[in-house]
């Protein structure tokens, strides 16, 4: 495993990585040295030789360091994105690979429009347009997911406040379909998305008034469920990072930065 951070007042990012023999270490290799101060870091890894993190460069572009040698030699801080495919409006995005063959990129525009760059090993790098400028806030977080090799779906706010998603499915390779999630507000900012197994997807988001809501996703009802999540008094900083994880079928953690400087957890079993 391999954990990237940014360094406060450098512009460096660093990486600690561990191993079941040795636990874990610093790289003491700098994977970029022109991140923007505050960028969020993607992380996505196809096969065990291939390692590639994304992050927002002091040029303001979408940057991208990587590695195909199993972390042996970088080659860092080359530009991704540039002005002529949109930069990035804040420093959230999102990546994913869903298996060897495949990767893609995820980002908002400075004018609200969806952009992407799906990889694969004949074509490489593409860029492309998903949705059209003043769709998304340019505050919203983007949270990607593939519950499985032949579906993808990624979450945004939209201008209006609301979370929305567009899903791709393999029998319609050419095709991206966008809808409205809830009715429920969402604080501009981040949410996160999180799939228990393939028939599963849930995503989370912060309220204007700190509170988590939620909507949720089973094969069996093919529909979107929305609510605030049951029982907690506790209270975010609206739009603050949120963030989701499940370690096995059944269960879920979400993580959220309180107003006094905590780390709230959220489980589900």
């Amino acid at each position: 495993m391999e954990v990237f951070y940014y360094s406060e007042g450098d512009n460096v990012i660093h990486s600690r990585f561990w191993t079941s023999s040795g636990g874990w270490g610093n790289s003491g290799v700098d994977k970029a040295i022109q991140a923007a101060p505050g960028t969020h870091i993607e992380g996505i890894s196809r096969e065990s030789s291939h390692m590639e993190i994304f992050y927002v460069g002091t040029n303001g572009n979408l940057m991208h360091s990587y590695t195909t040698n199993s972390g042996s030699k970088w080659v860092i801080d080359q530009d991704f994105v540039d002005g002529a495919h949109g930069k990035p409006t804040n420093k959230d995005f999102g990546a994913l690979t869903r298996n060897d063959q495949s990767a893609e990129v995820w980002w908002i525009t400075t004018d609200g429009a969806i952009n992407y760059a799906p990889w694969d090993p004949l074509n490489s790098w593409e860029y492309g347009n998903l949705r059209a400028a003043g769709t998304a806030h340019t505050s919203s977080g983007m949270a990607v997911l593939a519950r499985s090799n032949v579906r993808k779906n990624i979450f945004y706010i939209g201008n209006d406040n609301k979370v929305y998603q567009g899903y791709w499915k393999s029998e319609q390779p050419t095709i991206w379909t966008f809808e409205k999630l809830s009715d429920l507000t969402a604080a501009p900012g981040s949410l996160t998305a999180v799939s228990m197994n393939s028939q599963h997807m849930e995503v989370f988001w912060t309220a204007p008034d700190g509170s988590v809501n939620h909507a949720y996703w089973y094969e069996s009802t093919g529909k979107w469920t929305s609510s605030s999540l049951a029982g907690s008094g506790i209270r975010c900083v609206p739009g603050s990072s949120i963030t989701s994880t499940s370690r096995k079928d059944g269960c879920m953690d979400i993580f959220c930065a309180t107003s006094d400087g905590y780390t709230q957890q959220f489980s589900y079993s």
